[in-house]
């Protein structure tokens, strides 16, 4: 059986030919004798089984011209149901193949419905043709992943993904597009503020930004020279409307100074840097510390700053001379900070702790246990 529609706005002609085979594929041709300057996104549904060609199983197509109209409705094709994978467009609670939508001016959203999806390897082949307006950027979005993949606005960008045991590997609303267009007038971004706190062997990199705008994310670099830099961290941008507060811990684990930078990404790719930050950590005096002291709960903290890295064994003796063995301690950096807590018929009353280094040098601290 073969149906054919004719559409047409402003003389705009769409031959719409859906063609029914035993395997429940349908496939459309393409449009009579398009204009030139027609902005279209077309996706097609391969299968990639694990030996053999990729086999195109479901598609759909958008045009954009203001000759139509962005609800849902009689320029529109309705999707069929094939029996096997199924892959449309969903718009106003109705599933669509052909979706004919105005010319893309603002930010805008295709989003994709997906059935019937079996375990296997497939593949998007999605063909945009002069989407590529000045500023504008696509992006499937994939939610199964995470992905975030930009498009070509004016040829094909081809992406790759898989169906699992997942629930959320073949859920209906797994893909989308995003087309981020730029606004009248964007502001630069402007960094506010970028502070230090260091806490032991650690540096709290803190800092503001306004005008964040089509920013992907930022780059903590760290140096100790002030002048080669490397990243340390990136840090997606929340593109905030408002000034936008982030902040990102650095477990130094070393000594003398230290220097810091944030560089803003752009998604077109351009760089803005923050100001460099300066700060200083220096070797703490070293000690073995216990505490609290008198000790509640039957729990302690014992604090190594500066010590020999190894294993610490621990004793617990009793006013009457009974010892009992402790778990040992491994102790790696700078400055550990390790809980321990007492059998739990311990009690109360007074006790030491001998604490044997990986040397075997011994130190002994006296606890109150309440």
């Amino acid at each position: 059986m073969k149906n054919q529609n004719t559409l047409k706005r402003k003389g705009l002609t769409l031959f719409l030919s859906t063609i029914l085979t035993m395997a429940g594929f349908h496939a459309w041709s393409e449009p009579l004798n398009p204009p030139p300057t027609l902005e279209s996104m077309k996706v097609s549904l391969f299968a990639v089984p694990a030996s053999g060609a990729a086999t195109m199983v479901d598609g759909n197509l958008t045009n954009y011209d203001d000759a139509f109209d962005n609800a849902a409705g009689l320029d529109d094709a309705l999707k069929m149901n094939n029996f096997g994978e199924n892959f449309g467009i969903i718009r106003d609670g109705l599933s669509l193949s052909i979706e004919q939508r105005k010319k893309i001016t603002v930010n805008d959203t295709t989003f994709f419905v997906m059935w019937n999806m079996v375990r296997q390897n497939y593949r998007l082949r999605l063909i945009a043709k002069n989407l590529d307006h000045p500023g504008v950027e696509g992006f499937l979005e994939d939610s199964f992943t995470g992905n975030r993949t930009s498009l070509d606005l004016n040829d094909t960008t081809m992406v790759d993904f898989t169906v699992t045991t997942d629930p959320a590997s073949y859920a209906h609303d797994r893909f989308r597009i995003v087309y981020v267009y730029p606004p009248a007038i964007a502001l630069p971004l402007v960094f506010t503020d970028l502070q230090l706190s260091v806490n032991a062997f650690s540096v709290q990199v803190a800092w503001k930004v306004e005008n964040e705008n089509a920013i992907q994310d930022y780059s903590i670099e760290h140096a100790t020279d002030a002048t080669n830099f490397t990243s340390l961290k990136s840090v997606p941008a929340l593109n905030s409307a408002s000034i936008q507060s982030y902040q990102f811990k650095d477990p130094v684990n070393r000594t003398g100074e230290h220097f810091y930078r944030v560089k803003a990404i752009s998604r077109s790719g351009s760089t803005v840097y923050s100001q460099v930050a300066k700060t200083t950590i220096e070797i703490p005096e070293a000690d073995i510390s216990v505490y609290p002291n008198p000790v509640v709960n039957k729990t302690l903290q014992i604090s190594f700053r500066s010590q020999a890295p190894g294993k610490y064994h621990l004793q617990l003796i009793a006013s009457n001379g009974t010892v009992q063995m402790l778990p040992s301690i491994q102790v790696s950096g700078m400055h550990v900070i390790t809980p321990v807590v007492l059998p739990r018929q311990t009690a109360a009353g007074i006790y030491r702790i001998k604490i044997t280094s990986p040397d075997n040098t011994m130190i002994v601290k006296t606890i109150n246990v309440l």
